[in-house]
């Protein structure tokens, strides 16, 4: 019973309330993470073709794609993609640390980073990559992904290990700490929520599918993406939250 306490809304004259480092005037975190050198510029998304749908026709369309054509995403299409899930508007403030990206965040916060393992997308080696949302470039954190590791990540889901590219959320809890405090898990949960479901809306328009994966093990997913285990009270602690494979989906009749 007591995990459905995440489920309730919180406010300041709760008993246990904690003051936010952001009402002590505590710095407050970075906008996103960045972690290797290598880094590649994606296409712009501006240039990607869409399909011709109407929102109504889009609505219809949207649905959970396991099978995928045995070919490779364009490097456009993950632009787009990334683009539609984590990409930065503009960025305000005085200290230019609110960010207004193309998905809801509580408060602005963007807690969520994005990962991607890479199995076939045209232009890109396959390996774990890192999307910095700022400059809407990649990052290869690693050129030789472990593949037992991905189909253990995943809890065996084989569909999702070997999909042209598997997406990997994590949350970065102390962004949405910072302000919400005891709110904050359920905030990051939402905005996991939000920017999944543009995934979806935005495979649809670029003739490809997706598939959410809530269904993962926690261990082997912040080992593959080389996170330091916990749960942790450290500012810095990171973990995953939620999952999605993509591909270019097959023909109706060919779908299950």
């Amino acid at each position: 019973m007591k995990r459905r306490e995440i489920l309730k809304s919180y406010s300041v004259s709760d008993a246990g309330w904690e003051e936010s480092d952001e009402s002590q005037a505590i710095e407050q975190p970075d906008l996103f993470l960045e972690k290797a050198d290598k880094r590649f510029i994606l296409p712009p998304y501006e240039e990607t073709p869409l399909c011709n749908f109407s929102f109504t026709e889009l609505l219809k369309k949207r649905q959970s794609t396991r099978l995928y054509e045995d070919r490779d995403m364009t490097l456009a299409q993950l632009s787009y993609l990334l683009w539609a899930t984590q990409g930065v508007q503009k960025v305000v403030g005085r200290k230019k640390k609110a960010g207004f990206r193309t998905v809801p965040s509580a408060g602005c916060r963007h807690a969520i980073e994005t990962y991607l393992v890479i199995n076939h997308v045209s232009g890109l080696q396959p390996g774990l990559y890192h999307y910095l949302p700022m400059t809407h470039e990649l990052e290869l954190l690693n050129g030789e992904c472990d593949k037992k590791l991905v189909l253990e990540a995943v809890e065996g889901q084989k569909f999702a290990a070997e999909a042209p590219v598997l997406f990997l959320w994590t949350a970065v809890p102390y962004r949405m700490e910072w302000r919400y405090v005891q709110k904050a898990v359920k905030y990051v949960l939402l905005d996991a929520g939000h920017l999944c479901e543009n995934l979806y809306l935005t495979c649809e328009m670029l003739g490809c599918g997706a598939c959410a994966i809530g269904a993962y093990n926690q261990e082997a997913a912040d080992e593959l993406l080389m996170l330091s285990p916990g749960p942790s009270g450290e500012k810095n602690y990171e973990c995953t939250v939620y999952a999605a494979a993509v591909g270019i989906k097959k023909a109706p009749s060919e779908q299950i």
